[in-house]
């Protein structure tokens, strides 16, 4: 009997101690761990009214305009440029006729030549104009205001009314063709039409160092020219 209890408690030994190590073999399985991705969250982008993508560098513009210097005369030319990389200046080279720039002084003067029939306007002065412009104006937007400035140069071209058989006008003032230096201030807005037209609207005051001479037999032998203009300007983008 004694045998038989040995013999069985050696095996349950056996037995826990084989259960023991096959649970120790056992494999772990780690069950898998899910990282969750960040959440991006845009913000939203507020665009202001009247605000968009910016407009074509380059333009072209056709410039018509009402003139005051000594008479209300006209003016037409035409100009082409850019902008200047990311900024508000605009550079533009503009060429164009101005009618009639006679400064009235001129005029009230000649007409004291003895002679002179009254009222009558002596001198014309047609010209012609090429100048460099520069302009600060914001590159998107519909209205958009305008502040510019130019310097050039126009090639003056009198004309005498009154013929020699009145009055010897050489004696006091030459008719001749100059080339004189100008300068240019002006402001306004434009108006954007669409992606590439817009209208430029404004105002600029010429100054065109004339320079009239006279002799003494006349006061004030000294004019400049002096031309205020009201004009618009049709401007194609590219």
């Amino acid at each position: 009997m004694r045998r038989v209890l040995q013999v069985a408690s050696f095996a349950i030994v056996g037995l826990v101690t084989s259960l023991s190590s096959a649970a120790f073999a056992q494999v772990v399985v780690q069950e898998p761990v899910v990282v969750q991705e960040p959440v991006v969250v845009q913000e939203p982008v507020f665009v202001q009214e009247g605000e968009g993508p910016d407009e074509p560098a380059g333009i072209l513009q056709g410039v018509v305009a009402v003139t005051s210097a000594g008479a209300t005369s006209s003016e037409y030319g035409f100009a082409i440029g850019g902008r200047i990389g990311p900024s508000w200046l605009e550079v533009t080279g503009e060429v164009g006729r101005l009618r009639d720039v006679a400064p009235k002084d001129l005029n009230t003067a000649l007409q004291s030549v003895p002679g002179v029939p009254a009222g009558t306007n002596v001198v014309r002065v047609p010209t012609t104009y090429g100048l460099a412009n520069f302009r600060l104006v914001p590159h998107h937007g519909v209205l958009r205001p305008f502040a510019n400035a130019g310097f050039g140069f126009a090639r003056l071209d009198p004309e005498v009314s009154v013929g020699t058989a009145v009055v010897n006008l050489p004696s006091v003032f030459t008719a001749r063709k100059s080339t004189r230096p100008l300068a240019m201030v002006g402001a306004g807005v434009r108006v954007g039409l669409g992606p590439v037209v817009d209208i430029d609207a404004g105002y600029r005051y010429m100054r065109i160092y004339s320079d009239y001479q006279f002799n003494d037999a006349i006061a004030r032998n000294r004019i400049l020219t002096n031309v205020g203009t009201f004009y618009a300007a049709l401007g194609i983008r590219f």
